[in-house]
């Protein structure tokens, strides 16, 4: 990767500017940029075929004109719904958390177009709905997943089909 100034850095370097982005994101108070709606969201189905469909949520910015570049959100493993849904056990307060819906907002209100879906089987907030969609499932049948939902991403007239990235959190990485 290359940034203006820095030239070209290492993997690692990548990674660590990465990490402090997300880092970031999650530290920032959104509901300044929300109260002036920048950001709108469009939900989306996904057909992934034999009889099976998620549900999917687009978050675009509001002002500008598109097309837009492009963020593919994958989450982790385990049953995870497109906003990556912790309870508060989990992360250690009285308050559930949901990353990924933080990371498509603060991306949409700086001119992204973010893609994320819920896991085959999975409803929002990480509830079962289709067990049998998701007890014979593999590394394989979530990477075809993730395939269907960057094609259709792709086929959304308000993203730039040559400029999407894709971002994933640990086995979604």
């Amino acid at each position: 990767m290359i940034f203006p100034k820095l030239g070209r850095l290492s993997s690692q370097h990548n990674k660590t500017i990465l990490a402090c982005m997300l880092s970031a994101i999650f530290l920032l108070d959104l509901s300044p940029c929300m109260a002036q709606e920048v950001i709108t969201h469009r939900d989306l189905v996904i057909d992934l075929g034999e009889g099976l469909k998620i549900d999917a949520q687009l978050t675009l910015p509001a002002v500008g004109k598109g097309p837009f570049p492009g963020v593919l959100l994958i989450q982790g493993s385990g049953n995870t719904d497109m906003n990556e849904y912790l309870p508060p056990i989990v992360t250690g307060s009285n308050e559930p958390s949901r990353p990924f819906l933080q990371i498509a907002n603060y991306l949409s209100a700086r001119g992204f177009a973010v893609l994320r879906f819920n896991k085959r089987g999975v409803g929002l907030n990480g509830t079962i709905l289709n067990e049998s969609a998701i007890i014979n499932s593999t590394f394989q049948t979530y990477k075809a997943d993730a395939e269907i939902a960057l094609k259709t991403l792709e086929a959304q007239p308000e993203v730039n089909k040559s400029d999407i990235t894709v971002l994933g959190h640990s086995e979604g990485a």
